[in-house]
């Protein structure tokens, strides 16, 4: 399945929402999708920005597995 875009005036966790729901069928770890969802996201940024447009706050995130197996985004 094709990984979506954002749209020009969608945040971060909207897409992120968006991005994760269409990929659910995916065979693949969940923290691989979150992972391909941000980085969609902050690419997709990236090049709206090298375009002219206002800079939006950086941010990093990292996504890890905490001792339950539970996924743990940090922003």
């Amino acid at each position: 399945m094709p990984i979506p875009q954002p749209g020009p005036n969608q945040s971060r966790d909207e897409f992120v929402s968006k991005c994760m729901s269409s990929l659910k069928d995916e065979k693949k770890p969940q923290e691989q999708k979150l992972a391909i969802c941000f980085s969609t996201y902050k690419n997709a940024k990236k090049k709206k920005q090298s375009k002219g447009s206002m800079e939006e706050p950086r941010w990093e995130e990292q996504v890890v597995t905490n001792e339950d197996g539970d996924c743990i985004i940090l922003i």
